[in-house]
């Protein structure tokens, strides 16, 4: 994770500098062609978790690769034989990279503990072996006329 937490934060700085254009732009598609397959169990729309807004991410970065960085940018471009082995290569990662997670193995649902007891209603009597709850004190002891009054 921590990779593509860097690799986000090198295309987008690469994307707004317009330095090294279009690596910053395709970095950025890659990250989001990952979590949009992350984020395929949760359907289309991204209230649900889905992959809509990855999509669209990616969408728009590779539109901005291909247009390019614009008049005002920091740098040289990459020539045009890198870029092409740039795109090449990350598009090999990131299908590798969704196919690994397409064919994980989903990890197994914990199993809910235990519902605890239900405590007894107020109408119904404990029986022997139940303690009295804090709601239901414990009925008083017959007093006997043979006891001595505590001091």
């Amino acid at each position: 994770m921590t990779a593509f937490a860097s690799l986000k934060i090198t295309g987008g700085l690469l994307t707004v500098t317009g330095f090294a254009s279009p690596a910053g732009p395709l970095a950025i598609a890659g990250v989001m062609t990952v979590a949009a397959a992350h984020n395929r169990q949760g359907g289309l729309m991204a209230v649900r978790g889905g992959i809509e807004l990855p999509v669209a991410y990616a969408t728009l970065a590779l539109t901005l690769a291909a247009t390019g960085p614009g008049k005002y940018k920091i740098g040289a471009s990459l020539p045009g034989k890198l870029t092409a082995i740039g795109v090449i290569a990350g598009g090999a990662l990131a299908g590798a990279l969704i196919a690994k997670m397409l064919t994980a193995e989903q990890p197994a649902a914990e199993e809910p503990a235990p519902a605890a007891p239900a405590a007894p209603s107020p109408e119904q009597e404990p029986s022997p072996e139940q303690e009295p709850s804090p709601e239901q004190e414990p009925s008083p002891a017959p007093s006997s006329s043979s006891a001595e009054p505590a001091t």
